[in-house]
């Protein structure tokens, strides 16, 4: 099993609406992320916390994040320790569309099954 995932997003800061299923995925599976910086991701992965930060685009720092991984065995211990509660997607999947449902206008009862007296 891996140790780290390793997330970049390289769209335009303002297409980060969508969500970040790998990252969930990967906290489900105990495992930190190093991610960018920016969107998203970076606010599901506290940088330090349960996952590191490279600067967007910048390979050298997304090097030197992987380093810190090598040199530092234990600091994947420390993050996988501090990683939160994640909904699986198919709760969350659950809970968006019980919401819908409710939103819903209520369709009206048939004719036949309303009650005559």
């Amino acid at each position: 099993m891996a140790q780290v995932l390793t997330r970049s997003n390289q769209s335009e800061p303002d297409q980060f609406s969508t969500p970040d299923f790998g990252s969930n995925e990967a906290f489900l599976a105990g495992v930190p992320v190093i991610t960018s910086n920016i969107g998203g991701m970076a606010e599901l992965v506290e940088d330090g916390v349960n996952g590191l930060h490279f600067q967007m685009g910048n390979a050298a720092d997304l090097t030197r994040q992987l380093q810190r991984i090598i040199d530092d065995p234990p600091l994947i211990a420390q993050l996988k320790n501090n990683i939160p509660h994640v909904t699986p997607i198919e709760s969350h999947a659950l809970k968006i569309e019980t919401i819908y449902r409710g939103l819903l206008p209520q369709a009206p009862r048939p004719r036949a099954l309303v009650s005559q007296k």
